[in-house]
């Protein structure tokens, strides 16, 4: 059984040209995690610059607190990636933050996900992409 190296670079000319430092500098692997590095730094600077979502959402539902965490890294199926807690003396403020959150989420911050088949594709997920797009 001969295994399959998935993180080096794709192209024809990685094989005859290209070093292994090149071939691992423009691996998949590289491109992801600093894509990955990229886009946490974008989204500190959009909360640092003014795009903040969960201040938003406090005073908008006039909740008590509410806090937002989303994972990064490798996800099996049905692992969670994003937490969102919220704290009203009511509940249907916090299922309306809640709501208000993630939907901005996938709005303003742009995640991209790396999706691995069994079959051994993978393929990037455009984060703009709407539902619509997906079953045409």
């Amino acid at each position: 059984m001969t295994t399959k190296r998935t993180d080096t670079w794709a192209s024809p000319l990685a094989g005859r040209y290209a070093s292994e430092e090149m071939s691992r500098l423009f691996s998949e692997r590289r491109k992801f995690e600093t894509w990955r590095l990229l886009w946490l730094w974008l989204a500190e600077e959009e909360r640092r610059l003014g795009l903040p979502i969960a201040e938003e959402a406090i005073s908008r539902f006039d909740v008590a607190r509410l806090a937002i965490e989303h994972r990064v890294g490798e996800l099996a199926l049905g692992d969670v990636s994003v937490a969102i807690a919220v704290a009203h003396e009511h509940r249907a403020p916090t299922f309306d933050a809640r709501r208000y959150v993630i939907e901005e989420l996938k709005k303003r911050v742009p995640i991209w996900k790396l999706e691995l088949y069994a079959d051994g594709t993978r393929d990037w997920v455009d984060p703009t992409r709407r539902v619509t797009e997906v079953a045409s």
